[in-house]
C-alpha cells in the first residue's frame, strides 16, 4: 500500500483490488442525494461491482 501525507496531517492511500466494495458502498453514498435531487438514476448509483473491478484493473494496467 502506498501511503503519502498532506499539510494537513491526512492520509492518503493507493487502493487495492480489496477495497473495491468499500469504494463501490461509498460511492453509492455519495451519489444517492445527487439522485434524488435530480430524479435520475446517475451512472454511479448503477454501476457494479465487476463493472468497477474491470475499471480498476484497467487503470492499474495502464500506470504500469
Amino acid at each position: 500500500m502506498i501511503r503519502s501525507f498532506d499539510e494537513q496531517g491526512i492520509t492518503y492511500a493507493k487502493a487495492e483490488r480489496a477495497d473495491l466494495p468499500h469504494i463501490l458502498k461509498l460511492q453509492y453514498e455519495a451519489y444517492q442525494s445527487e439522485a434524488e435531487i435530480y430524479q435520475v438514476m446517475i451512472p454511479p448509483l448503477k454501476q457494479s461491482l465487476s463493472e468497477l473491478e474491470q475499471e480498476f484493473d484497467a487503470q492499474s494496467a495502464s500506470l504500469s
